[in-house]
């Protein structure tokens, strides 16, 4: 029975930390998309890539909600070289 209840319990975490889109991720803060790209950009927002290169960004929502409690703020980013950069970097 308790291995049942375990293995309820570990789904449970699973479903609620799944890996959310950008999209999925702005309208669970909620904000726009532009704002979530921007925190993670600039490394304020722990992401998971996927793919090759830069790959496909997933965020979990352990980060988001810790991004939240730092504030949620991000920094201005400029485009350099084909690398963002923040603008404390300039």
């Amino acid at each position: 029975m308790e291995v049942i209840i375990e293995h309820q319990r570990e789904e449970t975490d699973m479903a609620w930390d799944r890996l959310l889109t950008v999209k999925e991720a702005a309208r669970y803060v909620p904000c726009s998309p532009k704002t979530i790209r921007r925190a993670y950009l600039v490394g304020q927002l722990g992401v998971e890539r996927f793919g090759h290169g830069c790959g496909r960004v997933r965020i979990r929502r352990k980060a988001l909600e810790a991004w939240l409690r730092n504030g949620g703020k991000t920094r201005a980013i400029t485009q350099v070289g084909g690398r963002h950069v923040n603008h404390e970097e300039l």
